[in-house]
């Protein structure tokens, strides 16, 4: 050990001599950490294990000042934890009215059964047993879910369409481009007029009327007399 300068291999002869895998050496136990830390203090195996202080490690002075400290920041915890608990229970009467009821109780929220009731949509009824059933019209009510699917697409349609221009400025175009630009609002027009079910057209003929715009064709023209 006093010959080596193998820090590693130094290292390996204090674990097994620390293992007690060979006897029990304190004194050259000893001898090998020191001939460790005089070629490399800053080894891991000199680290040794240390167990958790308790009170018998510090001084009265020293365990009374960490006692003293540790009750003080228990009882700002508890301070700062009663603040936060009387800000949430200290509602204002006007946000108890949106606040739900506490799961599991039988309190409510403060609104007049009149005002819940008033905004409360009206539901649908549903028939509940067989008789109820029979009476049932189906094409009745999806005749009412088409119309009113119908309705909203139309809607929705003309304020898309209220932005699109009718007419395509073409200036600086030559014939090929002008070409390919009519025939493809002509297709546009010809997948408006195909997915419509409606009886709505206004999409086909806004873009049969862009590809006239642009090239007049009879095909155009034909397409848009037929929307």
């Amino acid at each position: 050990i006093e010959k080596c300068s193998d820090v590693k291999h130094l290292e390996k002869i204090l674990y097994v001599l620390r293992s007690g895998e060979e006897g029990y050496y304190p004194e050259l136990t000893e001898f090998c950490e020191n001939r460790l830390k005089g070629l490399a203090p800053e080894s891991r195996a000199l680290r040794k294990d240390k167990p958790a202080a308790t009170a018998a490690s510090f001084t009265a002075e020293e365990w009374e000042k960490i006692d003293g400290d540790i009750k003080s920041w228990v009882s700002e915890i508890k301070k700062d934890e009663n603040k936060m608990h009387f800000h949430e229970t200290e509602a204002s009467p006007a946000m108890e009215d949106h606040l739900p009821p506490v799961r599991g109780s039988n309190s409510c929220v403060h609104v007049s059964k009149e005002k819940y009731s008033n905004s409360r949509r009206p539901k649908k009824k549903i028939p509940r047993d067989y008789a109820e059933w029979d009476k049932f019209d189906v094409e009745k009510e999806c005749s009412k879910i088409d119309e009113d699917y119908k309705e909203k697409t139309i809607v929705n349609n003309k304020s898309h369409l209220s932005k699109i221009e009718t007419r395509i400025d073409t200036a600086g175009l030559t014939e090929k481009e002008k070409t390919f630009l009519a025939t493809h609002e002509k297709e546009k027009g010809n997948e408006a007029f195909k997915a419509f079910n409606s009886g709505d057209y206004e999409e086909a003929v806004m873009y049969y009327t862009r590809s006239i715009s642009v090239l007049p064709t009879v095909v155009a023209y034909n397409n848009r007399a037929q929307a």
